[in-house]
């Protein structure tokens, strides 16, 4: 196996000058990084920048850090680790219930944070075999094929998902405005055409399934939640569409 390159990094920090002296640290020492000072632009921004590994501030302007952390943890490509300034154990244990891999009380040593950095890297490339680990092993980064006919999602290499109806109407809708963020709205349209009750909880619902199937079969499902906006398939993806197009001509002249 070749070597591992350094992970990108992502953190949400309000405090200016302790923000700036990571970043700064951080870079100095070969890692990529950007940064927030809130909690809905470091979300808005998870959804538009590569992030392997998340460093949260528990306590925001906005939110609530543990939200950040209940909002990843499905994602099994990114790390999390908290550090914050909350010694007590019981918001520890809840951090690390909701999925951060780590707990760092400031003041921490910049040792200590790379190290950790570099374990929580290790364990996300080993789950998920990431695509910085495949480009560092001169391995291309497949497409995702998503195929509406025969309702599956699939990475070459990797495995193939089997869809629901449901689930295949929303990756339908995903994968073919891969990086664009469809609004809520969109979404329920899209899906549930015509519903009154208009609740995002359904489509949410949905995701869950979906995320849990991709789990138990070690895919890293590239849907990206943007809090309070709508979703987004963040890696590129074909669609077999010219298949089905083939297969439906062949039945209508049956």
């Amino acid at each position: 196996m070749g070597s591992i390159s350094k992970p990108h990094i992502g953190l949400v920090e309000d405090n200016d000058d302790l923000r700036e002296d990571l970043e700064f640290l951080l870079r100095a020492n070969g890692y990529p990084v950007w940064s927030a000072a809130r909690g809905e632009s470091f979300n808005r921004q998870l959804s538009v920048a590569r992030t392997d590994v998340a460093l949260i501030d528990l306590s925001l302007p906005d939110c609530d850090g543990l939200e950040l952390i209940h909002l990843l943890r499905d994602d099994p490509a990114r790390g999390v680790i908290v550090l914050t300034a909350r010694s007590a154990l019981d918001t520890k244990l809840q951090a690390m219930r909701l999925g951060a891999d780590h707990y760092l009380t400031k003041p921490v040593d910049l040792r200590e944070l790379q190290v950790t950095i570099d374990a929580t890297w290790r364990r996300v490339c080993a789950a998920t075999e990431h695509p910085a680990q495949r480009a560092a092993n001169d391995a291309p980064a497949p497409n995702w094929l998503f195929d509406p006919f025969e309702q599956t999602l699939s990475e070459p290499g990797r495995g193939t998902l089997e869809l629901s109806g449901t689930e295949s109407i929303l990756l339908a809708m995903l994968t073919s405005h891969p990086g664009e963020l469809m609004s809520k709205e969109r979404v329920l349209e899209t899906v549930y055409p015509g519903d009154p009750s208009r609740e995002f909880h359904r489509i949410e619902v949905v995701l869950n399934r979906l995320r849990q199937k991709a789990r138990r079969q070690c895919i890293a499902l590239p849907i990206r939640s943007v809090f309070g906006k709508g979703l987004v398939f963040t890696e590129p993806c074909r669609q077999l569409e010219a298949r089905r197009q083939i297969r439906s001509s062949a039945f209508a002249r049956a």
